[in-house]
């Protein structure tokens, strides 16, 4: 499930950074577009300058203009990294600047007329000037069509991109996200039907309990009958024969009794077990008397073993 996950992820990040490469790289054309018509136009604003510098004989600023004039139009023909300006690939726009070749070779003829001291042909140069600005604007027209032509590819590039994104996101969601989905709901009801088989066993435990509780009771009940009625009758026959019986008689009689009584304590402690399980008493303990006790229980059988018990031990 997490490498489904993992692939769904990959696959919308690969689509997101195509898509995004893909536009990105025909906003850069855009943006060269643009810069060329930005230039085309500065090449008509430069051709009506130097024709005005041609009626000031303004020779240095003619040669300066014009140097500029050639070479970006000459980058326009073949391209220049320098300038960075494309070569134009349009066949129309490509012919149309052949024929503007023709207009800057004429200025530059007329240049040298004017460095040598002849009489410039301003007629030619208005001519010549006015040629020029009509087939400028005829290449300026194509690189804007070219460019709406390229806006337009974007436009509908987008739309399949997004078409295109929404197909794969589709399919994810039905191959990969929906699945996984479906696997966690699985899980969910698993679970759910984990705690519900859990919350029924502790129900049938918590009703065993009880049920143990119950029987516990009824036989420390039942069990404490005759052992109260065995204490009972124990003192009743130490009490009848005080002073008739032996050392020994007299020990046995009375260990029956204590017997009887600690069976009892016994059986009230079972009684008692959910309760201190319940409120978790804690009580003092006199360990001094509990191992009295142990000892007169147990003392008997040490004598039969001619064994002895000695201890000696302080408040505890």
């Amino acid at each position: 499930m997490n490498k489904r996950y993992t692939l769904g992820i990959i696959i919308s990040i690969l689509v997101l950074v195509f898509n995004q490469a893909f536009i990105q790289y025909w906003l850069e054309q855009k943006k060269s577009d643009a810069y060329m018509i930005n230039v085309a136009g500065k090449q008509r604003m430069l051709s009506q300058r130097i024709n005005l510098e041609f009626y000031q004989k303004n020779v240095s600023a003619i040669e300066t203009d014009l140097i500029e004039w050639e070479s970006v139009h000459y980058a326009f023909l073949n391209g220049d990294e320098k300038l960075n300006i494309e070569a134009a690939t349009n066949s129309n726009a490509k012919n149309l600047l052949s024929l503007i070749t023709i207009d800057i070779n004429n200025v530059k003829k007329q240049l040298e007329v004017l460095k040598s001291g002849g009489e410039v042909d301003f007629k030619l140069l208005d001519e010549g000037q006015a040629n020029f600005l009509k087939l400028m604007n005829s290449v300026v027209n194509v690189l804007e069509e070219e460019s709406e032509e390229r806006l337009f590819f974007i436009k509908i590039t987008e739309l399949v991109l997004m078409l295109f994104s929404i197909i794969i996101l589709t399919l994810e969601v039905l191959y990969i996200y929906r699945p996984i989905n479906k696997e966690l709901n699985e899980q969910n009801e698993l679970l759910e039907k984990k705690a519900t088989e859990v919350e029924r066993s502790n129900k049938e435990l918590e009703k065993l309990n009880n049920s143990l509780q119950e029987y516990a009771f009824l036989t420390a009940h039942d069990l404490s009958e005759p052992v109260r009625k065995i204490t009972t009758f124990s003192s009743e026959l130490e009490k009848d024969l005080s002073g008739k019986l032996e050392s020994d008689e007299s020990f046995a009689l009375k260990t029956i009794k204590n017997s009887c009584i600690q069976l009892k304590n016994y059986f009230m402690g079972i009684l008692q077990l959910n309760d201190i399980d319940e409120k978790k008493r804690w009580e003092s303990f006199n360990l001094k008397e509990g191992i009295e006790s142990i000892f007169l229980k147990s003392k008997s059988e040490f004598n039969q073993d001619d064994s002895t018990i000695e201890f000696k031990i302080d408040e505890l």
